[in-house]
């Protein structure tokens, strides 16, 4: 009898849509585009004869040489964003996490996404680039940023219509002979909207619960604003209340609280006071959630004349972090200031 390979929902595997199982062969690249095993292979199948044995690695050719290993595993390709079968069908055959985040439209996440992906190609990193199954998706985020630095328009950021589960970008990092992969989604803001206002149910959105990272995203450019930060943290917050009634993160999920475009509140008296007199309690509020929860500040737009770290990097190390690794506070200790007031001097604590 021909074994069908087992399904997995666990934690760094994306839900696939069930099926008829699919004969084990050892398929190349061109294989997969092409979208299936050849017609020998389906005949073969069909008629009750045994497929061929797989190897070590089912998406590797007879007797493959090393390169031929590597580029089997992150393969340069792609101007799609991949959906949760592809996720599911690449994390079958090397190690991933599977990051998504949560914040409001125009609140950081695509520059994130595009920062991430733009240090890594940078010289004299620590982990550097190994590859994408999204790269031209890549290369489009960047171009755009490209143009938006130069002043000139940018073009718009990849659509998602309705109904389209295609919301993963594909980022390799190699630390050695190490390699990770980073499935992020970047799902709109309009459905963090819904799913703060209680007018979208989690279920609706399997990536959620099956993230190995979650991150809570704070609109740096929100807080500058002082019609629209109430209403921020106020959504924030909701969203974490609905986190909590649908017990998540589950025990294989970490949870973080970033908050983007770091450099607009540094450099503004008025927002940094609003937001050092809330950030304490605000993160409280996230490690009642999860006690490990992260905090970090990221300013991954930043000019290049900002003169604080950028967080990236931290922001980074944290997302390729095995879940439950001790690492690095990312946020220094804030040193207050003699003459700051009472009221901000005093630990905040939740009051019941």
């Amino acid at each position: 009898m021909t074994e069908e390979p087992q399904q997995g929902t666990g934690p760094g595997q994306v839900e696939e849509a069930a099926g008829p199982a699919v004969p084990r062969y050892s398929e190349t690249r061109d294989e997969r585009l092409q979208g299936g095993p050849p017609p020998q292979v389906q005949a073969d199948a069909q008629q009750g004869a045994a497929p061929p044995q797989v190897e070590a690695n089912a998406w590797q050719d007879a007797a493959p040489s090393q390169a031929e290993a590597d580029e089997a595993v992150t393969p340069l390709l792609g101007s799609e964003l991949l959906n949760p079968a592809d996720a599911s069908r690449l994390l079958s055959g090397s190690p991933g996490r599977v990051v998504v985040w949560l914040g409001e439209r125009d609140s950081g996440k695509t520059t994130l996404t595009a920062r991430l992906y733009e240090r890594q190609r940078l010289p004299g990193q620590d982990v550097g680039f190994a590859g994408s199954w999204t790269l031209l998706a890549f290369e489009a985020l960047a171009y755009g940023r490209r143009l938006a630095a130069s002043g000139a328009q940018s073009p718009a950021d990849h659509p998602t219509r309705e109904g389209d589960e295609r919301q993963i970008y594909h980022l390799a990092l190699a630390d050695g002979a190490d390699r990770m992969n980073l499935l992020i989604a970047d799902l709109p803001g309009e459905q963090f909207r819904a799913l703060a206002d209680n007018q979208l149910p989690l279920s609706s959105i399997p990536l959620v619960r099956r993230a190995d990272k979650l991150v809570l995203i704070v609109d740096g450019g929100c807080l500058r604003d002082p019609a629209r930060r109430a209403s921020a943290l106020t959504r924030t917050r909701q969203l974490l209340e609905r986190l909590a009634s649908d017990s998540l993160p589950h025990p294989g999920s970490e949870l973080a609280l970033v908050v983007t475009k770091w450099d607009l509140v540094a450099e503004d008296p008025d927002t940094l006071a609003y937001w050092l007199a809330r950030e304490h309690q605000l993160a409280d509020d996230v490690r009642e959630l999860q006690a490990s929860a992260e905090h970090v500040r990221v300013a991954a737009g930043a000019p290049a004349s900002f003169p604080q770290d950028d967080g990236v990097g931290a922001l980074r190390s944290w997302l390729v972090a095995t879940p439950g690794a001790v690492s690095d506070p990312p946020v220094d200790p804030v040193d207050w200031p003699d003459d700051a007031p009472e009221r901000m001097r005093m630990p905040w604590r939740r009051t019941t």
